[in-house]
């Protein structure tokens, strides 16, 4: 791997990802609370608030839960977190969002790759490029960075239990490798319920990997398929308790009601072409160029003696393409739309897991099917073995080029660090948090009729902002947010 510079690419790859996160990181200190944050903080932060004491902000969040799965929603392990916001311990502390959003995308791929690496005999090296490749196409080519990584509502909701469900994975697999002890398998328990007790998404397929994991135990690893099945049980039983909740009736009523919506039989159907028609539009320059910087990587890895065998490439990419069809499900069911921003972040972040591990998974059996062709034609081999490192230095200069454009043709919100940095270099950020700092400031006086000041195009961030109040006081984030701060009424500065 050293002829055709793996390490040099690692810390290549390393550097980009560490450069392009570094406006990400400093716009935390511009985060500030929004919309839904107040909603479910609501119980939490006014027991901190009188007592100051943990224990009592974390009964308030089992009150939220509570109250949210008999009036609004079943995700009860969701709900928990969201009640959880940072701001609820302390206003200055909502930076902290982006920082543990990052962390758990972060420590989720980590543990997928690592476990998905044994499995598969890609090797370290090349596992590491992957990594650092996916995690730098997330963290930039991400749909909404507000919602990804800015809003902890939002983001909590899809990102964390994304990440969470990753981790899942990763624990499975060790499992059927033969990790197989009683506290092992009491852990993935209670995750696979704290997952399946969160978004549809992540639950559903949470659940088909469980099941598929199942079987797998249950034709190749019959001495993990005991705890397997306790898992799958966890699992099954949060998600039943999520779906069966009566809050989502009121929910559905109140938001969906009106709106034209297929059955369970339509939603499954209508997956497939919402999905192939989003990983077309995905599909972008810099995302092709990613999978193509890692084929000689693979090809490479994939020669090793203990890659993975690779059989049926064909069924395996047909499931994997169902299993990805199946994030857009619940949504199509609930809503009769793919969903927004949110959850078509971590629709993404799939995405392009599952184009890297086919990618990887075709290049086996190529590699092993044409082993005898490729034998005799070693000199041909050879030339396209010297050819490697400058196929790789034109991949990465045509990256550089594509967000050069990107740039140059003020499309920056097209790259999240350069949405950021743009928002930083012209003090847009600066105005939108001294425009927050003000807004906390009137909250936190004496004034019943709280009037603040609207946020407007000279103070929008768009890597930060979601929504915010509008000029109907009876608007539910107007209210969320008056009950928040114990105020009769909140609303925004007339317009000039």
């Amino acid at each position: 791997m050293k002829r055709d510079g793996a390490v040099f690419w690692k810390w290549a790859l390393l550097a980009a990802l560490c450069v392009c996160m570094v406006p990400l990181f400093i716009l935390a200190a511009y985060c500030y609370p929004c919309a839904d944050d107040f909603r479910f903080g609501l119980y939490p932060h006014l027991a901190f608030q009188q007592t100051g004491s943990v224990w009592a902000a974390l009964a308030g969040a089992a009150r939220q839960v509570y109250e949210t799965y008999f009036n609004w929603q079943g995700t009860f392990s969701a709900v928990f977190l969201f009640a959880l916001q940072p701001a609820v311990f302390g206003e200055g502390l909502y930076w902290l969002c982006p920082v543990v959003m990052f962390a758990a995308l972060f420590w989720g791929a980590v543990r997928i790759f690592r476990a998905g690496s044994k499995v598969l005999g890609a090797g370290r090296k090349t596992t590491e490029l992957a990594l650092l490749l996916y995690l730098l196409v997330c963290t930039q080519l991400v749909q909404s960075p507000a919602q990804a990584f800015y809003w902890w509502n939002g983001a909590v909701y899809y990102v964390f239990f994304y990440a969470l469900m990753l981790v899942l994975a990763a624990r499975v697999l060790r499992m059927l490798a033969g990790a197989r002890t009683v506290r092992h398998t009491a852990a993935t328990a209670l995750l696979a319920f704290f997952v399946c007790g969160g978004n549809y998404v992540t639950a559903l397929l949470s659940l088909e990997l469980l099941a598929l994991a199942a079987l797998a135990a249950a034709w190749k690893r019959r001495a993990a398929l005991k705890s397997m099945l306790v898992v799958f049980a966890c699992a099954g039983a949060a998600f039943a308790g999520n779906v069966a909740a009566p809050g989502n009736a009121v929910r559905q009523a109140a938001d969906y009601g009106g709106a034209a919506r297929p059955g369970v039989l339509g939603a499954v159907l209508g997956s497939f072409p919402q999905a192939f028609r989003f990983a077309a539009e995905h599909l972008s320059p810099l995302v092709c160029l990613a999978l193509c910087f890692l084929a000689p990587f693979f090809w490479r890895a994939a020669g090793r003696p203990e890659a993975f065998r690779a059989p049926l490439p064909g069924l395996a990419s047909a499931l994997a393409a169902c299993w990805f069809a199946s994030s857009f499900t619940p949504t199509l069911y609930a809503m009769g739309t793919i969903g927004p921003d949110r959850v078509q972040n971590i629709q993404f972040f799939l995405l392009v897991l599952v184009l890297i591990l086919l990618e990887f998974y075709w290049l086996c059996w190529a590699r092993r099917t044409l082993a005898r062709g490729l034998c005799a034609r070693a000199k041909a081999m050879r030339l396209l073995h010297r050819l490697v490192p400058v196929y790789l230095a034109l991949c990465a200069l045509a990256a550089v080029g594509v967000v050069g454009l990107y740039v140059a043709t003020g499309h920056t919100e097209k790259l999240a660090c350069a949405s950021a940095a743009r928002s930083l270099w012209d003090g847009t950020a600066g105005r939108y948090s001294a425009l927050m700092q003000t807004r906390t400031e009137i909250l936190a006086g004496p004034d019943e009729v709280a009037v603040l000041p609207r946020i407007t195009q000279q103070t929008l961030v768009p890597a930060l902002f979601f929504d915010d109040i509008v000029s109907d006081a009876s608007d539910w984030k107007n209210e969320a947010m008056a009950a928040y701060y114990g105020k009769r009424m909140v609303v925004p500065e007339p317009v000039p």
